[in-house]
């Protein structure tokens, strides 16, 4: 869900298409701080043959409306909803630019982390640095690009 602002048709060539079997399974932990962090992750990347082609680990951060929250910094319902709408848009778009290996996303003290890998990371740090800029986010984003050859950033949520 995008300010108006955000509303831009984005095109590109999204020809390379090869996913592994979607297999998502609820991920549950316990920060050491006490408070929970649960997530829900694709374990149809546990054993990708191509991870080595797509090296650039995405990670977006979206804050929570701290008003939306419970004492454990998880969303309540509403929040829980605007958030996932969020996630969805941001993956969505993202397709559009280049492919994105969604791995999956865990909400934790007050935040929604989602984990992808990429193609061309440049595209995707330009179209989000200007989301950013533009504040055509309903909520605050903030993320990472890093080179990640190993999938190490992921493995342990994908049991490996």
């Amino acid at each position: 869900m995008f300010n108006k602002k955000g509303k831009k048709k984005l095109s590109s060539d999204n020809s390379v298409n090869i996913y592994p079997v979607e297999s998502f399974y609820m991920w549950e932990s316990t920060m050491v701080d006490g408070k929970p962090a649960i997530g829900m992750f694709n374990y149809g990347y546990a054993h990708f043959s191509l991870k080595h082609n797509y090296p650039w680990f995405l990670k977006i951060a979206i804050a929570l409306d701290l008003e939306s929250i419970d004492e454990r910094g998880l969303p309540i319902e509403d929040e829980l909803r605007t958030a996932r709408e969020l996630e969805d848009e941001l993956i969505m778009n993202l397709k559009k630019i280049t492919t994105v290996h969604y791995i999956g996303h865990l909400f934790n003290d007050s935040f929604l982390d989602i984990f992808c890998y990429l193609l061309e990371p440049k595209l995707v740090h330009d179209w989000l640095q200007k989301g950013i800029n533009n504040e055509i986010f309903i909520r605050g984003i903030g993320y990472d690009i890093c080179e990640d050859f190993e999938w190490d950033k992921v493995n342990y949520f994908l049991g490996n």
